[in-house]
């Protein structure tokens, strides 16, 4: 095929020519064709060959022997290069074998080493496709600046921009009856998109690496304070090049999520697709989350509901995965770890459980014996607090046991609710709003059970709720006035594909809240002409003054209007549109994306999300850098005061 195209010249990762390939065991054939393109198969798509003792490498003669040999090597490789002329390779990616990684990590390890300057051999990723990747061989002076051209963007980025939207819905995993797994069992097959799916999610993890460590490693360089002028333009460069390892990072996983969509349209019982998913999800989560600690500390404007809805994501899906494969311990290692760092403690406590029950099953071996021993003291750890908050919740209600006023007796299950909730006691707090529905009398009971169903992962029950919230609220909109309703309901319906129905409940409750700021500015108007002379005590009165002619409250309550609409209202419709953003980048909708994106940065002032937005936005445009500049705030100028010498003369 490269052959037909024109590239006459390259290396295929997992082809073994015809021919005699060594003269020995330990010797390739250099007089053979198959030899020789062996030679070059591992000197390009290998790493250096390890001592087989790595102790031994502390002898001074071995050392030297083993790096002797490593450079003959390398020149044998290097004249076999210049004399076939290559000029692509291409790791294979498709079954039956593992995909080959190694050789594809290993190019990208030669290509930064190309930008260190440590070679002028260039090896650029131009493809990939569910069966191969292919790099192209560019020899410069200059690599870095050749990394930074248009011409060499990443595939991944190319391929993002130019999506389109995908009509796709998510139909939740079954369990397989017992014909499924034991008659009707078949070779596993992997079509096209679930291949592509965990390409591209390996490709943005490789690209995150690469990103975190490196940036690491300029903010050293930077921190040190002995750059020169051409060190600091270099680093600026280099810095660029980096960059493009984030926007690879961010459209890979978006990538791997729409064709894990897809292939779930074809066998949603597809355990493996429904981990990328997951795993996709929690590769965004955790990169939103770096860009994302510059967030102000103030509650009304930071990244928790973002923060929350990756991981809503990302625990629906591995739930839905151990639907079919309910003894794969990376399932529950993964659901474990996300229980922990948001503070589910009995959940955790449960994963964690069955990974030590599942690993008895399978057998460690003697170096994972140590992790083992502790992950079962971590367990022994979990499960205590479970039970001490346990039973000191109980205690506290049997000392305090529920009112007979059913207003009262619905705050006193509602306030158990949200102390359970805080101390990590998710399976309890659910019990009780189960156990105790007919008792509790407020709409916010079917929100916080939805929600903390998602938390769960157990997706069509908190759908079920969501359902009735929804009705309800429909009916009677006074009843949940002031509750978040329509973003719950929202991820509710993102889980299940529904992207479209998820951006028109955010659209609702966008449109609300812009209300609310017209009505807020209309208010701080008539709040300012109280001041002025001509406004009569009948006047004042009618925009909530004192009437006696005195303007007593009016300082304070136009400062709580300006702060509201300074701060809280901007950052809220902000969060909005970021939110229908990254619905429209996950089904494919770059270009509705794109202007979200644009009216963020644009309007959205200092809020985290105008933050995310500035990051999320040259992922889907190659004009993003000049709508950043534009429109990013202005740094303060620094103004030099000149000193009159007379006066500070003595």
């Amino acid at each position: 095929l490269l052959i037909w195209h024109g590239r006459r010249s390259f290396i295929d990762s997992r082809v073994q020519l015809f021919g005699r390939l060594r003269i020995d065991q330990d010797r390739y054939n250099d007089q053979s064709i198959a030899g020789k393109y062996a030679i070059l198969r591992q000197g390009l798509l290998r790493p250096p060959a390890q001592p087989d003792n790595p102790e031994s490498m502390s002898d001074p003669n071995v050392r030297e022997k083993h790096e002797a040999d490593l450079a003959m090597e390398k020149q044998r490789v290097d004249k076999l290069f210049q004399a076939f002329q290559i000029t692509h390779v291409m790791p294979r990616l498709s079954p039956p074998e593992a995909p080959d990684y190694v050789s594809v990590a290993w190019l990208g390890e030669q290509n930064l080493a190309a930008i260190r300057g440590e070679t002028s051999d260039c090896w650029f990723l131009i493809s990939v496709g569910p069966s191969a990747a292919v790099f192209e061989h560019r020899e410069s002076r200059d690599p870095l600046s050749l990394a930074n051209s248009p011409e060499m963007l990443n595939p991944l980025i190319k391929t993002f921009r130019e999506l389109t939207p995908a009509d796709v819905v998510r139909i939740p995993a079954s369990k397989p009856d017992f014909y499924q797994r034991h008659v009707y069992r078949t070779r596993r097959y992997r079509d096209a998109h679930n291949r592509l799916s965990e390409h591209y999610l390996q490709l943005a993890s490789n690209a995150r690496q690469t990103f975190l460590s490196y940036q690491q490693m300029l903010q050293q360089a930077v921190s040190s304070n002995q750059l020169t002028p051409e060190q600091g333009g270099q680093l600026q460069r280099f810095d660029a090049y980096n960059r493009t390892n984030l926007l690879t990072s961010l459209a890979g996983a978006y990538l791997a999520i729409r064709e894990s969509n897809l292939a779930l349209q074809q066998n949603p019982n597809d355990g493996d697709v429904w981990k990328t998913l997951a795993t996709a999800y929690s590769e965004l989560g955790g990169m939103e989350n770096i860009f994302g600690q510059a967030a102000v500390a103030d509650p009304t404007r930071n990244l928790e509901s973002l923060r929350h809805l990756r991981f809503v994501q990302a625990v629906s899906c591995y739930r839905q995965a151990l639907v079919s494969r309910p003894d794969d311990q990376q399932l529950w290692y993964g659901l474990w770890d996300l229980y922990l760092s948001m503070n589910k403690t009995d959940l955790a406590a449960e994963c964690l459980g069955e990974w030590l029950a599942l690993s008895d099953e399978t057998g460690l071996n003697p170096e994972e014996e140590e992790l083992r021993q502790q992950y079962e003291l971590q367990l022994d750890q979990l499960r205590s607090q479970v039970d001490q908050a346990t039973a000191e919740i109980e205690q506290l209600m049997t000392d305090n046991p529920a009112p007979e006023d059913p207003q009262e007796r619905t705050t006193y299950y509602m306030e158990a609710v949200t102390g359970m909730v805080t101390r990590g006691l998710t399976r309890e707090a659910i019990r009780i709003l189960e156990d105790h529905g007919d008792e509790i009398l407020t709409a916010e009971r079917d929100v916080i059970l939805g929600t903390l169903l998602l938390d769960v992962g157990d997706l069509q029950e908190s759908q079920r709720v969501f359902a009735i919230v929804e009705q309800g609220a429909r009916d009677r909109p006074e009843m949940l006035l002031g509750s978040p309703w329509e973003h719950l309901v929202a991820i509710s319906r993102l889980q299940s594909g529904e992207f479209e129905e998820a951006e028109g409940l955010w659209e609702e409750r966008f449109a609300a809240v812009e209300q609310q700021r017209r009505e807020s500015e209309t208010l701080a108007a008539q709040v300012q002409l109280v001041t002025l002379p001509m406004v009569s005590t009948i006047e004042r009165a009618q925009v909530g003054m004192q009437s006696a002619g005195v303007l007593g409250p009016w300082p304070y309550v136009h400062t709580q209007m300006v702060n509201q609409d300074a701060a809280i209202i901007p950052n809220e419709l902000a969060r909005l549109r970021f939110l229908m953003a990254i619905s429209n980048l996950e089904h494919g909708d770059v270009a509705q994306a794109r202007l979200l994106l644009t009216s963020i940065i644009q309007e959205g002032g200092d809020s985290p999300f105008a933050s995310m937005a500035r990051v999320y936005l040259p992922v889907c445009s190659a004009d993003a850098i000049d709508v950043i500049a534009k429109y990013s705030p202005v740094p303060a100028e620094q103004f030099p005061f000149e000193v009159d010498e007379a006066e500070t003369t003595p």
